[in-house]
């Protein structure tokens, strides 16, 4: 479930890298954005919902207005670094909106900026295999990169120090999420597993199996207790993070669970499938609620 003010915009992102901006409310156009990548990777909006951001292949980040659709401030990243012809270059802001990341969908590093000045603060590099996420905590200390390895990297967002590397995953990652008090980190793979882990130490808390392939989606609870997962087994999953014990299971989506969230208040979750619904239930009794 987004923040309120957030989910007033909408941006689509299609192929031929172009993006439609919408307010929900009025459901009028606000305006159409074009990027030089091959297509747009996604659209990431700051913490409060005024800016968002698009990455190019020609290295520059554009940070737009989320009322207008116009630029609002554009950044380089350092003349050094440079990405491959037609390579997608993947944004966005931290939690607390301070910081801008970006990364090429081939290569191994991830650049953090100031959001205010474009400024480079700290370049993490993944130097055994190509990246596949990124993900911070949600004060915004820590920063999570995946490989296509299997591995985590857990990073010091400020001073770009590396804390620790995960292990255990066999194939590469495909979502990670931080709890709400920083203090836990939950990682999916290809390798149809979950595991939870003890921040910033990295120790392995436990191993969630049940899927029966590759898991899409991790997000704990807001009381921090939980986490529900979704995975291309048409399935979405609520488990016990502490004991790892699994409580529940969605059933009825007809094709890959891309998305499940809990709601603000933890009663109920909604999930999104690529059979092109959507499906609120309830969170203590797996009960469907809306579709």
């Amino acid at each position: 479930f987004p923040t309120r003010r957030s989910s007033d915009l909408v941006g689509r992102s299609l192929a031929r890298s172009l993006g439609w901006l919408w307010d929900v409310k009025t459901r009028k156009l606000i305006a159409q954005v074009a990027g030089n990548a091959p297509m747009l990777a996604g659209v990431p909006f700051s913490p409060d919902g005024r800016l968002f951001v698009l990455g190019n292949s020609d290295g520059t980040l554009r940070v737009l207005s989320a009322a207008t659709g116009e630029l609002h401030r554009l950044y380089h990243l350092p003349p050094s670094e440079h990405l491959a012809a037609n390579e997608m270059l993947f944004s966005g802001f931290s939690p607390d909106g301070s910081l801008i990341f970006a990364y090429g969908g081939i290569g191994p590093k991830v650049w953090l900026l100031e959001s205010a000045t474009g400024r480079p603060r700290t370049t993490l590099y993944e130097p055994q295999s190509g990246l596949s996420l990124v993900a911070f905590s949600p004060d915004s200390k820590y920063v999570l990169t995946g490989g296509q390895d299997g591995a985590g990297w857990l990073w010091d967002a400020r001073s770009g120090a590396l804390r620790t590397r995960l292990r255990g995953h066999t194939l590469a990652l495909s979502a990670a999420a931080f709890s709400p008090d920083n203090l836990r980190l939950v990682t999916a793979a290809w390798d149809q597993t979950v595991r939870v882990w003890e921040v910033p130490g990295g120790q392995l808390v436990d191993r969630l199996r049940g899927h029966s392939d590759v898991v899409t989606s991790v997000r704990f609870a807001p009381d921090g207790q939980r986490v529900i997962t979704g995975g291309q087994d048409h399935t979405a999953r609520i488990w016990n993070a502490l004991a790892g014990q699994h409580l529940l299971q969605f059933l009825g989506h007809r094709d890959t669970v891309t998305q499940a969230v809990y709601s603000p208040d933890g009663k109920t979750v909604a999930t999104a499938s690529q059979d092109h619904t959507a499906r609120v239930w309830d969170a203590e009794t797996g009960r469907e609620l809306a579709i």
